[in-house]
């Protein structure tokens, strides 16, 4: 039983009992009593509208979780009573008590990991886009006719060697992450082509950078995504070449079927139009390995079969350091366990408990 609003000024005496219960005085003690009425104030003036809450508090019964959580965040920081008093105010009542026994000790573990820095979190990567195909018209093809005529001819390659390869400038690590390898699906383009030079020619380390270059910059693609997968069928890894019909794969930046239809198309153009052989010439004339036969080949190339194909590459991404969040041996909630809680208003009260236990 407990006094009504005003019971101590209308009623002779300070408590309530059945005997005394006239539907005037007294009324029956509901968890308002205990949580909101006892600590001297009232909902709207101890925790939300004129106590700075007011757009977080304005609910209703109809309010969802995260409404909830929200409310009771900002108003347990002006009262501590304020999380248990939300809960009565909204019908969702535990008997799970609602305010949290900290020890000392617990309680400054709490306020050190409220202290440290929040990690960074990242916004959603969008899908990469493979970059637009540079322009090959008939100034860009006259510039290159042009420049043809002062390159180089190589007599001899086998003695070319390539330069060392600089390793890839890493991206820093953010505070709170670790940098971990993960398979990742991608689209390319596989097409086979035909190139003037000789067998030996064509197995040399350096006249291969300069074709898979030459190729790559004729589609706008880094030459780190194009590659030579075979020689006249056979696989490069084989110690002798037959023929100068070369595969290529070109990786597109993602497992788009678009963007790798749009590439294939590229690289069908590139062909015909005669940019895939003006870039390769130019690569190998400054690697040193234009041959005689490469430096006269016609630029337009016959249009390649061009498929698209899955695979998947090995790539570095960062990932949070996530850390132990079970609870402290010592943090307890008062008042009896109801198993048959529902686990939503379960965790609710669990979060607003945390940030009472900050605030005290």
């Amino acid at each position: 039983m407990a006094l009504k609003d005003g019971g101590k000024e209308s009623c002779d005496g300070d408590g309530c009992s059945e005997e005394q219960f006239d539907d005037h005085c007294c009324e029956e003690k509901t968890c308002q009593h205990d949580k909101c009425f006892a600590n001297g104030n009232n909902w709207d003036d101890g925790c939300a509208k004129h106590a700075g809450c007011a757009a977080e508090c304005n609910l209703s019964k109809e309010s969802n979780k995260d409404e909830l959580d929200k409310c009771a965040a900002c108003a347990i920081v002006k009262n501590e009573w304020c999380g248990g008093c939300l809960q009565c105010l909204h019908d969702i009542h535990l008997t799970l008590g609602w305010k949290l026994k900290v020890k000392d000790e617990v309680k400054d573990e709490v306020k050190d990991e409220a202290s440290k820095p929040k990690l960074p979190t990242f916004a959603p990567t969008p899908k990469p886009t493979n970059p637009k195909k540079p322009e090959f018209n008939a100034k860009a093809k006259a510039a290159h006719e042009e420049k043809l005529k002062s390159f180089k001819v190589a007599t001899k390659i086998d003695d070319k060697t390539r330069a060392p390869t600089k390793a890839p400038t890493k991206a820093p690590t953010h505070e709170g992450y670790k940098i971990v390898k993960k398979k990742q699906k991608r689209k390319a383009a596989k097409a086979t082509m035909g190139f003037s030079m000789t067998e030996e020619e064509a197995k040399n380390p350096v006249m291969q950078e300069a074709l898979t270059t030459g190729v790559a910059q004729s589609v706008g693609k880094d030459p780190a995504d194009v590659k030579i997968t075979s020689i006249n069928g056979k696989a490069t890894t084989r110690r002798r070449l037959t023929d100068v019909k070369i595969e290529f794969e070109i990786m597109s930046n993602s497992d788009d079927a678009d963007a790798a239809d749009q590439l294939k198309a590229d690289l069908e153009t590139a062909a015909t139009e005669g940019s895939i052989v003006a870039k390769v010439q130019e690569a190998a004339n400054e690697r040193g390995v234009l041959v005689k036969s490469l430096q006269e080949m016609a630029l337009v190339m016959e249009k390649p079969t061009v498929k698209v194909a899955d695979v998947e590459v090995e790539v570095e991404v960062q990932e949070r350091v996530e850390e132990e969040e079970s609870p402290p041996d010592n943090m307890q909630f008062s008042g009896a366990t109801n198993t048959k809680l529902s686990s939503s208003f379960l965790t609710v009260a669990i979060a607003i408990a945390a940030v009472t236990a900050l605030a005290l």
